[in-house]
Parts: structure tokens; C-alpha cells; sequence
């Protein structure tokens, strides 16, 4: 086990909380949480495919699910629950606005974004992904690895409005992420984070039979601050616990729920006099922010 220094702030102040496949390190000074996979799995002898190591998954391949019809449906909902749950309490306009959507997938969600009159362009890790992108929409879309490629020399264009959405848990460099939407943008343009996950015990215990999963999870405050480093200001702030069944999946077979109880008991038992945040919950909290670049 390497605990290292926390990304956000630097300390090395921690709290390190165990679970099947990994552990988490969580900075007691500003609430970072950080992921480390473990190098076996102590139950690997028992006749489940999920406890033991899988084949080696990367950021790429692990996504090759969202051509699936299943996933299109799905993206296809999220995307008008997307336009009425933080586009218009947010105030937040699109026709005629050039937007980029970063990490979108298979395109159907932002294909209902294109559908108020915004011109769309797309970005994925996924190849498999991308060629399909490509042949079923008519917008542009570039593969943009978060942690290897420059943005800006990626798409060799500026937006007026930036989206990433349930990207930031991967973004190892926060500052490098926000410079680089910072040097993609207009000037007034604005970035929306969206469902951007804050640490919990829940989230860690529903990701821990993953091969692969959230690198950072992160405070909403400490985004905010790094943004306005980079000379955004906050527009528009919302925050949510996951109204859907996301943390419970682990109810499903009964060696999930040996493996999440086992695991649960020890995380209280670690967080028993640790609650500088919301580390304790067993749900999956998240947060949206909208920023406006005004220097």
C-alpha cells in the first residue's frame, strides 16, 4: 500500500479506508479521496468470477458496453432528464451556441442537447465508441484521453460552452483539466461539471467488486477553488444524493452482500472518529457547478 501526497492539497494527512479491490486514501484536510488497487483479492479462492483479478481492463476498453442498445436507450432518457433537471434550473442556454461534450459517449445524449439548437462536437476514449459516433451522427468527435492529451490540440477549436459530465473522477491533474477547458473556450464561456462524485463509504462499497472505477473523488469546494484559480467564476451550484438504485446493486447476489457487509463494518469502524466530511454516508452524493470564464 503507497499513500502519496494528496493531489489537491498536497498533505499527507490521511485516512485510508479498505475495500475488496482497492483502497482509498482520504486527505483529512480537504476531503480528497484517492484510489489504489489492490495487488490480490482476499477472497480470490472462492468460485466467483468477480472476486478474483479479471483480465486487465483499461480506460479504453472498459467502455465498448455503450454501443450497446441497452446504453443508447438509456443515454437517449438521460438526455431529456439531463435538459429538465440542470439546463433549465440553471438557467443555462444553448441555441446557437457551439458546445463540446467531453467523454459523451455513444452521442445520443447530446444528440437531444443538438435537438435546442446547439452545434455539437464530441469527444470519447472509447474507439469502438467513436467509430460508432461517427457513422451515426453528423458532428465531429475526437478521441481525448483526460490524463494523456492536450484538449485544445485535440479539437483545434474553441467553444462557447464546455460540457463534462461524470468525468472528473478520472481527471488525475484537476489544474491541467481546468487549463486545458480554459484554453478550449470563448472568452465568457462557460463549463458545466456535471455529477461530479463526492467520497462516501457507499460509493467505495459499491465500486469495490469493479475491475475498474473512480480514480479521485473530490469536494465540490475544492473544484470551485481550483476553477477560480484559472479565472472562472461560479455560476450555478447543485448538489444531489443519487435519487436511483445505484448504491443498493450490491443487494443483488448474496456474495455482494457478504463482501459489502464485511467491508461496510470495517469502514465504520475506521470512520468511527473521522467525520471532518461526509465520508460515513452510505449513499452516492454528487454535485453540479457551472462556470463562467471572466478573466
Amino acid at each position: 500500500m503507497n499513500t502519496p501526497n494528496c493531489p489537491t492539497c498536497s498533505k499527507t494527512n490521511f485516512i485510508t479506508l479498505t475495500t475488496y479491490k482497492r483502497y482509498w486514501h482520504c486527505c483529512r484536510d480537504c476531503g480528497t479521496a484517492i484510489s489504489e488497487q489492490r495487488d490480490s483479492y482476499p477472497l480470490a479462492m472462492l468460485p466467483y468470477a468477480d472476486l478474483k483479478k479479471g483480465a486487465s481492463l483499461d480506460e479504453e476498453k472498459m467502455y465498448d458496453y455503450f454501443v450497446e442498445d441497452i446504453h443508447i436507450n438509456w443515454s437517449e432518457r438521460e438526455g431529456q432528464e439531463f435538459i429538465d433537471d440542470y439546463l433549465r434550473p440553471a438557467n443555462f442556454e444553448v441555441g446557437g451556441k457551439r458546445l463540446l461534450d467531453i467523454s459523451g459517449g455513444n452521442g445520443h445524449f447530446i444528440k437531444q442537447i443538438e435537438k435546442l439548437g446547439a452545434q455539437i462536437t464530441l469527444t470519447e476514449i472509447n474507439k469502438k465508441t467513436i467509430d460508432y459516433a461517427r457513422q451515426k451522427h453528423g458532428f465531429e468527435v475526437f478521441e481525448y484521453n483526460l490524463n494523456e492529451h492536450d484538449l485544445p490540440a485535440v479539437t483545434n477549436q474553441r467553444f462557447d460552452i464546455v460540457f463534462a459530465r461524470a468525468c472528473l473522477m478520472f481527471a488525475k491533474d484537476l489544474s491541467g483539466f481546468a487549463a486545458q477547458i480554459r484554453r478550449s473556450l470563448t472568452p465568457g464561456g462557460y463549463v458545466m461539471i456535471n455529477h461530479s462524485v463526492i467520497p462516501t463509504l457507499g460509493v467505495m462499497l459499491r465500486t469495490q467488486l469493479d475491475e475498474f472505477s473512480y480514480f479521485i473523488l473530490r469536494q465540490p469546494e475544492s473544484i470551485i477553488e481550483e476553477f477560480l484559480k484559472h479565472g472562472f467564476a461560479l455560476h450555478h451550484r447543485s448538489d444531489e444524493t443519487d435519487p436511483g438504485l445505484y448504491v443498493y446493486d450490491n443487494d443483488l447476489l448474496p456474495h455482494w452482500r457478504m463482501v459489502h457487509r464485511i467491508y461496510e463494518k470495517k469502514g465504520v469502524r475506521a470512520l468511527q472518529n473521522n467525520r471532518e466530511f461526509s465520508w460515513p454516508a452510505r449513499d452516492r452524493r454528487r454535485s453540479t457547478l457551472v462556470f463562467k470564464l471572466v478573466d
